[in-house]
């Protein structure tokens, strides 16, 4: 299984975009892949379990290995979720963090403005990867 935690918006009711999160750039949706290739967005709820729990629980019951992957510059979902399909065929979950690395422009001559705003959101994205860790380890720690 591959899911992904991010802090990126939302297109298309079901697709991460190239943007922050529009409740801001620490605040994180977490999604697991579907065989379709479709995000399935958990929801937080009171009376639930917390998100990160529940993958949790769920990558426990598939008795596979687990590997965190959080990418670099440059990388929309799409190429992140081909990534993430190919650490899976080692026979792992794949856990992914997902920032907006791939602030645009795609033209030859604007890649060093577009690695300045990536940059950017890579500080501003710090909160986010933080409480993405911090959950896995409170999780953890419950158990």
């Amino acid at each position: 299984m591959i899911y992904v935690f991010s802090n990126r918006n939302i297109e298309n009711n079901n697709w991460l975009g190239d943007g922050f999160n529009s409740d801001g750039s620490d605040n994180i949706r977490v999604a697991k892949v579907g065989s379709d290739g479709m995000l399935n967005f958990y929801e937080e709820r009171e009376d639930e379990k917390p998100p990160s729990l529940q993958v949790i629980e769920e990558v426990e019951a598939t008795d596979k290995p687990c590997c965190i992957f959080i990418h670099g510059f440059n990388q929309d979902l799409e190429k992140n979720l081909r990534k993430c399909k190919e650490i899976e065929s080692y026979g792992v979950n794949v856990i992914a963090f997902s920032w907006p690395s791939n602030p645009g422009p795609q033209r030859w001559w604007g890649k060093l403005k577009e690695y300045r705003s990536a940059q950017k959101n890579a500080r501003r994205s710090t909160i986010a990867l933080e409480r993405f860790l911090i959950s896995f380890l409170i999780t953890i720690a419950q158990q």
